[in-house]
């Protein structure tokens, strides 16, 4: 553990938690001895850390159903779901995680002036690609890799990642 997440952690960012878990969650899936059913539990807390981690927990989840293993879905099941029947029976809403979905123009109350800057124009697109190479210069370096010369680890995670990615430019724009 390092001394930056836990200094992250004690102060409250939950980026880090996040980040720990799937960090935790993609070792158990890919790492030397595999462990999906505990990858799928990691990637069930990280849903209800970082509700940005569900197109991978589902990713993930639906790439295992497709090769008929039902490890990754269990394990996440098994995490989420007690959470969700908790909530429903403190709402006494079923369907609460719908009702009450995350709300970050109320937690952040500047978000909702960032819609102005987000357009559905190559302009807006060149900006955030700009913008991420300052935050991450290496970023472009993958655009370089060979697809088939990938083990089938990296390709689902960079996949998911791609997804994970292509949602955060997707559903700002749709609004």
């Amino acid at each position: 553990l390092s001394p930056v997440y836990l200094a992250a952690a004690v102060s409250g960012h939950s980026n880090s938690d996040g980040i720990a878990l799937l960090a935790l969650a993609l070792w158990l899936r890919f790492g030397d001895r595999p462990r999906p059913l505990a990858a799928g539990a990691a990637l069930g807390a990280a849903l209800w850390v970082r509700f940005e981690a569900a197109p991978i927990l589902l990713g993930l989840g639906a790439l295992a159903l497709l090769r008929r293993d039902f490890r990754v879905p269990l394990g996440g099941a098994l995490v989420a779901l007690p959470y969700a029947l908790l909530g429903a029976l403190y709402h006494r809403d079923p369907l609460w995680v719908l009702h009450f979905p995350p709300d970050t123009p109320a937690l952040l109350p500047r978000a909702e002036s960032l819609r102005a800057y987000i357009r559905p124009d190559a302009s807006f697109v060149v900006y955030v690609l700009l913008s991420l190479a300052l935050v991450a210069p290496a970023w472009p370096l993958g655009l370089t890799l060979r697809w088939r010369a990938l083990p089938p680890a990296a390709r689902e995670v960079l996949g998911l990642h791609g997804l994970t990615a292509a949602l955060m430019f997707v559903l700002p724009v749709v609004g």
